[in-house]
């Protein structure tokens, strides 16, 4: 592999040797919350006795991360910093042209303050010291004062109208029906589970699932399951309600590998069944279907 890429990208682009592991509940976990993954290393402690807490009080533990120890991950990614830290003080000893001050952004005195927690910036030190200060060039003369413009007698000729822009072609007709995009889908854990051992078992895949469950299922009985689930039109002169949604909990999400025309698929049937979303609808049918072998 490492020799394939070698001989695509040549020396345009150094190739690194430290792996880092996928954890997709690190990866989600990331998404929703907004951190980075050493600070999901530090959040996964207090996550974990916030849980115990609530159990010792009798209480239904919220809703918390799924990841359950990101200190394997965090490490992957302080080695690979380090790596590629030591690459960049490499080059620039080397007198790489590309690692010169003109091309490069301004840096920050060290980067161990970026890595907070548990010391682990300590271990990031000193690999990238800070730049000299360059001296400043020399003073550039003030602009001169501005020479008023005596303006013109004439009277300026109007524009031309400039023809409208035509709308912008949606993605979805710019792209072949056959090409493959992920489609995220909320799955509750013993659903997700069931549909696991049967992806296992039969050795295919989700969206080869879900096809089989859209065959199986009645679309048109799906609308009295969604009934109430979006809010009505507006009338005129009255204030809308507020509508309740029926909603099967935040699930895990699983990556439907699905073409374009699938994909629209699942949203034109949602709107006519009326489904909150295309996830909504993909999980109460895999779910019907399901229950029913």
């Amino acid at each position: 592999m490492r020799d394939t890429i070698a001989q695509v990208v040549g020396a345009a682009a150094p190739i690194f040797d430290t792996p880092i592991r996928h954890l997709e509940s690190a990866a989600v976990d990331a998404r929703r919350h907004g951190r980075l993954v050493h600070e999901l290393e530090d959040a996964v402690s207090e996550d974990r006795s916030a849980r115990l807490a609530a159990l010792r009080a009798g209480e239904k533990p919220g809703e918390g991360l799924f990841v359950s120890n990101a200190t394997s991950l965090a490490n992957d990614y302080q080695d690979f910093t380090r790596e590629l830290l030591k690459r960049i003080a490499e080059a620039r000893k080397q007198g790489d042209p590309r690692m010169s001050p003109e091309r490069q952004a301004p840096q920050r005195a060290s980067l161990e303050g970026a890595f907070s927690g548990k010391d682990r910036g300590q271990a990031l030190s000193g690999l990238l010291t800070p730049k000299a200060p360059q001296p400043a060039d020399a003073a550039t003369p003030a602009p001169s004062e501005p020479v008023p413009v005596k303006p013109s007698a004439e009277p300026k000729q109007a524009k031309p109208a400039t023809t409208p822009k035509k709308a912008a072609t949606p993605v979805s007709q710019s792209v072949d029906n056959e090409t493959i995009v992920n489609v995220g889908i909320y799955l509750e854990p013993d659903l997700l589970e069931r549909l696991t051992a049967i992806r296992k078992e039969r050795d295919t895949t989700y969206a080869d699932l879900l096809v089989e469950a859209f065959d199986a299922v009645d679309v048109e009985s799906l609308t009295e399951h969604f009934a109430g689930t979006t809010a009505p039109s507006l009338v005129p002169g009255q204030m809308p309600r507020a509508v309740k949604v029926k909603r099967s909990g935040s699930g895990i999400q699983r990556q439907f590998r699905l073409t374009v025309a699938q994909r629209d698929y699942l949203d034109a049937i949602a709107d006519k069944v009326g489904a909150p979303s295309r996830s909504a609808l993909a999980a109460t049918v895999l779910a019907k279907h399901v229950d029913r072998t």
